[in-house]
C-alpha cells in the first residue's frame, strides 16, 4: 500500500512498480525508431534493447507495449512509419549494392533470393516508393451527374440502356420436361441444349 492508502499498479515488468502509463512514457521510443530505420526488425530491436535492460534486472519490453504506443501515441506511430521508411530505403540499399557485385555462378541462387527478400521487404515497408502494384486514382466529374439529374427520366432510361452490352435479348432454345415424362429407370441423360 502506498502512503494514500491506494495500492501501487504492478507493472507488466515484475521488477517495476509503476502505473501503465509511466512504463509506455519509459519505453526507449527514439532508440526503438532507429533500430528500425537501420534494417533491424521490430522483434531484433526489442531484443536489442531488452539486452541492456537485463543487466539492470529489469523486466523485458514485448511486442504488446510496441503495439499500445502505437495505438495510444499518434506521434509514436507517425515515428514507425518514418522509420520504416526509412528501413526501405536501407533494404533497397542492399539490393542496388547486391546488383553491382560479382558473384560466383554458384552463388547465384542464394543471391536471388536474398535479393527478392529485400525487395519484398522494401515493398512491405515503403509500398508507395517500392511496391509493384500501382494505385490508381480515378475521380469522376460531378457535372456528369448533374447533367442527368436535369434530364427527363425518359431520357435518363434511354441513356442507361444505351450504356449497357447486355441490352438485346439473347435468344436461347430450351425444352420444358414434365416430371411424369422422366423414365427414372432411363440411364440417359436429358440434354436441354438439343
Amino acid at each position: 500500500m502506498t502512503s494514500g492508502g491506494r495500492k501501487p499498479y504492478i507493472c507488466a515488468m515484475a521488477s517495476e512498480k509503476t502505473r501503465p502509463s509511466d512504463w509506455l512514457k519509459n519505453f526507449p521510443r527514439k532508440q526503438f525508431t532507429d533500430l528500425i530505420a537501420t534494417g533491424r526488425t521490430e522483434t531484433q530491436a526489442l531484443e536489442i534493447i531488452n539486452s541492456t535492460r537485463e543487466l539492470q534486472n529489469l523486466s523485458p519490453w514485448n511486442e504488446a507495449v510496441v503495439v499500445q504506443l502505437q495505438v495510444k501515441r499518434t506521434e509514436f506511430r507517425e515515428q514507425m512509419e518514418d522509420a520504416k521508411r526509412k528501413r526501405a530505403d536501407y533494404w533497397f540499399n542492399g539490393i542496388a549494392e547486391s546488383v553491382a557485385k560479382d558473384i560466383a555462378k554458384d552463388e547465384v541462387p542464394a543471391e536471388k533470393l536474398k535479393f527478392d527478400q529485400r525487395k519484398y521487404m522494401a515493398a512491405i515497408d515503403n509500398p508507395e516508393k517500392y511496391s509493384e502494384k500501382h494505385k490508381m486514382d480515378i475521380s469522376i466529374g460531378l457535372s456528369i451527374f448533374q447533367e442527368m439529374k436535369d434530364l427527363p427520366t425518359r431520357e435518363v432510361s434511354n441513356l442507361l440502356k444505351s450504356a449497357d452490352p447486355f441490352q438485346k435479348e439473347i435468344d436461347a432454345e430450351f425444352k420444358v420436361v414434365e416430371e411424369d415424362e422422366i423414365d427414372e429407370s432411363d440411364e440417359e441423360e436429358i440434354d436441354i441444349f438439343e
